[in-house]
């Protein structure tokens, strides 16, 4: 990837595409623990029989595999360095969706690495040019 590539930083377009494959990892993420709920308690070969039948699976893989068809496409873009960081995102979206959604209620310390990755995003983010 030459410097000319990304000579303008991160822009606005490939902004929104880093977000909004953070946000699909994110919502990916909540599909799964939907699938854990109604699989939990079973023996791990009881579980794995019965995760076929479950919708949110599916669900679950098939954003995901949109998700890596976006992030390739992102690669294409920016160098993986630069678009790596905003993959955090989705520590902060899911901490954020665990709580909203199923009570999980992280601790101060959980807190404090959630603001913790958004801040080294931010940084992360800024220091290759992109405009907020």
């Amino acid at each position: 990837m030459t410097a000319a590539h990304i000579r303008g930083g991160i822009t606005p377009v490939l902004l929104f595409f880093l977000f909004l494959n953070a946000a699909a990892l994110a919502v990916g993420q909540l599909l799964f623990k939907s699938t854990a709920i109604r699989v939990g308690g079973l023996p791990f070969a009881a579980m794995v029989s019965k995760i076929a039948f479950v919708p949110s699976f599916y669900a679950a893989c098939l954003l995901y595999a949109a998700a890596t068809m976006l992030w390739v496409w992102i690669l294409t873009k920016l160098p993986l360095s630069t678009a790596y960081p905003f993959v955090g995102l989705s520590f902060v979206m899911v901490a954020l969706a665990g709580w909203c959604f199923l009570g999980e209620t992280p601790s101060i310390r959980g807190w404090i690495g959630v603001l913790m990755v958004a801040a080294g995003v931010a940084l992360a983010a800024s220091s290759a040019g992109a405009k907020f």
